[in-house]
């Protein structure tokens, strides 16, 4: 059930551009490319780096931490939360890049393998 209620905050982020995260579908998806095209209808320029927020779920806080090191030794910072009552992990991943929809299907690519790896799902992206 907490799971649901994350889906539901990262759905709601997304539709409120520019905090909207893109659901997880493995390639360049339809909402990736809807994200990026929200940011640039609000007139957000996306010449230069901008600081990205990834969002990871995780059933156990040691899959969270293990995930949260391997992006730290790539440059990313982070901040784990435990959800209420439950003992699951959300971890949210920062850095600075540029973007664009070659880059962020790479990272989905990624992110996916490194969630599953550490045993959770990667949630997707948006801007803090």
């Amino acid at each position: 059930m907490r799971r649901y209620a994350v889906a539901m905050r990262l759905l709601g982020l997304l539709c409120a551009a520019p905090g909207a995260y893109a659901s997880e579908t493995g390639e360049a998806s339809a909402q990736d490319v809807a994200a990026i095209e929200a940011m640039r209808a609000q007139d957000i320029d996306l010449s230069e780096p901008r600081m990205l927020e990834f969002a990871f779920y995780f059933p156990q806080r040691q899959g969270a931490r293990k995930a949260m090191s391997a992006l730290a030794n790539e440059g990313y910072s982070g901040e784990l939360r435990a959800e209420s009552g439950d003992d699951a992990y959300i971890l949210f991943a920062r850095k600075a890049m540029r973007v664009d929809v070659e880059t962020l299907s790479a990272l989905r690519l990624q992110f996916e393998a490194l969630a599953k790896e550490a045993g959770g799902t990667y949630d997707g992206w948006g801007v803090p």
